[in-house]
């Protein structure tokens, strides 16, 4: 009994120090460590492989249990579950899984050096950088509410020189303009890159 209550403890444990590891953005990451480009290759590529292995298993799933489900239902029934079961289950499990495989494939591209569909160069992208955060995002004393969840405390520091950010609050995200235009305007790297970069 004891062992079980440490074993909890330990998850628990391990649980809270993941949580409490800061978030670098994939850029950051790319410039900060250029040495370990073909091993986040293969990371990438693992999940995406790993994505289109999910979206596989979930068509099976979901034949799986349409069989279940519409031999026991009644016809009257059957478009409400099927709209049920889409909106709740199948949408977005395929929704998160496409975005892995999309946002992998563009990272894994970028690491080739190779310019994505939608072409950005790297010029753009170091442009998109300087571009000045405190412009989105309304810092007072150079802190501000995190843009990455909710808080009542400012815990979003500023850092002027370099033009970056980090949360000492909860979500520990390390971010520069790319990833804070991504996040308030709602768009993808490339687009966010090409807003930042005109």
């Amino acid at each position: 009994m004891k062992f079980d209550l440490f074993l909890e403890d330990m998850a628990l444990a391990e649980y809270h120090w993941k949580e409490s590891l800061p978030d670098f953005a994939f850029s950051y990451l790319r410039e900060a460590f250029p040495e370990a480009k073909k091993l986040m290759q293969e990371l990438y590529q693992r999940e995406i492989d790993e994505a289109r292995e999910s979206l596989k298993l979930a068509t099976e799933h979901e034949r799986f249990i349409e069989d279940l489900i519409f031999r026991k239902v009644s016809k009257q029934n059957e478009e409400e579950i099927r709209m049920i079961l889409t909106a709740v289950y199948i949408t977005p499990l395929r929704d998160q899984k496409e975005k892995i495989i999309k946002r992998n494939a563009f990272y894994i591209a970028s690491l080739k050096g190779i310019a994505p569909k939608g072409g950005i160069t790297d010029e753009q992208i170091a442009r998109a950088k300087e571009y000045p955060i405190s412009e989105m995002v309304a810092f007072k004393h150079n802190v501000a509410l995190c843009i990455f969840h909710k808080e009542k405390t400012p815990s979003f520091t500023y850092y002027p020189r370099e033009n970056r950010c980090y949360c000492f609050g909860g979500c520990n995200r390390a971010a520069d303009a790319i990833d804070v235009a991504m996040q308030i305007y709602g768009l993808d790297f490339i687009h966010a890159v090409k807003k930042l970069s005109r």
